[in-house]
Order: structure tokens, then C-alpha cells, then sequence
């Protein structure tokens, strides 16, 4: 992280900040949802049980939860769903079709899941358990890709989410100490978001392309498929005997276009650049904005 960045992040939450911790258990939530998925969530990476504790004081518990996050955030790692029979490995791009790519993927291991109903939110936690952060498949013969999504698209699909839409919790409550606020506009959330590192930011808002660097760190050639193509994706898929099938899209018809003024389109422009550059979503911008 640059000091520039360091220092702007430090401004910003002393400005904005909530130094008391809401009391939400995200991790108690996930453990609920997922009781009766036993069969399906692997155990810890080598057998290992991390002490799930954090003080019961709130301001003691604000301060720990983010070192704890922030810790977390500095070490490279990555996301993926593998499926061994299928030498098939699935990096996860929140918001880019992510729950209905888990789900397929999730049903390609464990095949008893495609008689079981399940909603997006037990899916995503699902995911969460089988999601692959450290451990590299052997290279030579997982195929890896990830489905992307025009970064305009998908910034305005992160507000509709956790900021329009009703939640039983506020997503952003306790992050970074509550520098989000749920009554935010869609330009304060963009301009409070550009003065978020990308190495800080939460995995719905970080840059597509850095999800991907762990990747082109490892020196693994990654296949990326573009959500705008779907026919694209089913034709990949349709090798491995998948069918691509979106879930959890918004029930309201909208245009994303409509969120945006100058101002928001140059933020967007300025977070997502590379991502807009690497994805060849230029003309996104140019045309539209």
C-alpha cells in the first residue's frame, strides 16, 4: 500500500469512522445456514481449528476485528472452486455470475446437491467454505477461468445489493469502521471507495484484474470469459458437460447507466482502470459516459 493511499484511508475513517463494533456475527450467520451442509464443506486446510475469538467489548472489538481483516488482506492469496474430476478450477469474481458459477461448480463435485433447493445466500456461504485461497491444484492439468463483468455494470450491482436493497444486516456496517453508510448515494459511495487501497478493498469492490494477479503471480494462464458474452461462456462449459445457468439476478429490470452523472463515470473510470484496460471495456466509457 502506498503512504499516500496509508494516509488518505487513516483520514478518511477519522473523518467517517464508527469506533464500536455493531455486534454482528457474520461467521455465527454462515455456521447457521450452513447446519444441515456437513457433507458438503470441507474441513480446515490441515486438519487446523482457528480460535474464533474476539473481545466482547465493541470498541475493543472494532480495533480487533479490523486488525484481523487487515492482516488478512496484506497476504496474497486467491479464490477459487476446484472440481478434481473435471481438472476444472473456477476463480470467483463477485458479481460477475458468481452464485450461479459456484452452484455449478459446487454441483459438479457434489453431485447430490442437484436434488437439494438452495437459495443464493446458502449458496454464496457454501462457496465461501469450498473457496480455495492458498492451495494451488497441480497446474499442469486444472484448467483455470474466471467470467468478468464490465466494471460500470458491476459497480452499480454492489449498490443495488447492499445499498437499496433491503438486508436483514448492512453488509458494510463494520468495515473499515463503518466509513459506509447504508443511506449513501451512489456518488458518496464511489467517492468514499476511491480512497480505499484496492488491497483494502472488500472482495465485491476490488478490481477484477487483482483478484486475478495471485494467478499471474503463480504463472498460471487463466481462460477469462467476458458476462456480456454468455454464448462464449456456454461453449467453454459445454466441454466440461456444464450448463451455465444465471441465478440471484435483480428481480427489478434497470438500467445501470442511469446511476451515473460525469463525475461518477470518471471515479468508476479512475478505480477500474485497469480492469476497463485489460477486459477491453474502454468503449464503455467512451460511448456511454
Amino acid at each position: 500500500m502506498k503512504l499516500t493511499g496509508f494516509l488518505k484511508l487513516v483520514k478518511l475513517i477519522t473523518l467517517q469512522g464508527r469506533f464500536r463494533h455493531s455486534g454482528y456475527d457474520y461467521a455465527q450467520t454462515r455456521k447457521q445456514f450452513l447446519a444441515d451442509m456437513g457433507p458438503f464443506c470441507p474441513p480446515p486446510a490441515n486438519g487446523s481449528r482457528l480460535l474464533k475469538w474476539t473481545p466482547a467489548n465493541p470498541y475493543l472489538k472494532a480495533w480487533f476485528v479490523q486488525a484481523a481483516f487487515i492482516k488478512n488482506a496484506m497476504r496474497a492469496k486467491g479464490g477459487h472452486l476446484w472440481v478434481p474430476d473435471l481438472q476444472l478450477a473456477c476463480i470467483r469474481i463477485p458479481k460477475a455470475a458468481s452464485t450461479a458459477l459456484s452452484f455449478m461448480m459446487l454441483k459438479a463435485r457434489y453431485p447430490d446437491l442437484k436434488t437439494l433447493p438452495l437459495l443464493p445466500e446458502k449458496i454464496n456461504y457454501l462457496a465461501d467454505e469450498n473457496l480455495q485461497a492458498h492451495s494451488i491444484p497441480e497446474i499442469s492439468q486444472t484448467k483455470f477461468f474466471a467470467v468478468v463483468r464490465d466494471p460500470f455494470s458491476r459497480i452499480v450491482s454492489v449498490y443495488r445489493a447492499f445499498f437499496e436493497n433491503p438486508q436483514p444486516h448492512f453488509l458494510y456496517e463494520d468495515y473499515l469502521f463503518g466509513v459506509m453508510r447504508k443511506d449513501f448515494s451512489f456518488l458518496e459511495f464511489l467517492r468514499v471507495l476511491e480512497l480505499i487501497p484496492d488491497r483494502l478493498k472488500d472482495q465485491h469492490l476490488k478490481p477484477q484484474s487483482a483478484i486475478l494477479d495471485f494467478y499471474r503471480q503463480k504463472k498460471i494462464d487463466v481462460k477469462t470469459l467476458k458476462l456480456e458474452e454468455p454464448g462464449n461462456i456456454r461453449r467453454f462449459l459445454s466441454a466440461y458437460d456444464l450448463d451455465f445457468d444465471i441465478r440471484n439476478k435483480s428481480e427489478t429490470e434497470y438500467d445501470y447507466r442511469q446511476y451515473y452523472d460525469k463525475e461518477a463515470a470518471e471515479i468508476v473510470h479512475r478505480i477500474y482502470a485497469r480492469d476497463i484496460h485489460i477486459f477491453g471495456y474502454g468503449s464503455q466509457y467512451g460511448r456511454q459516459f
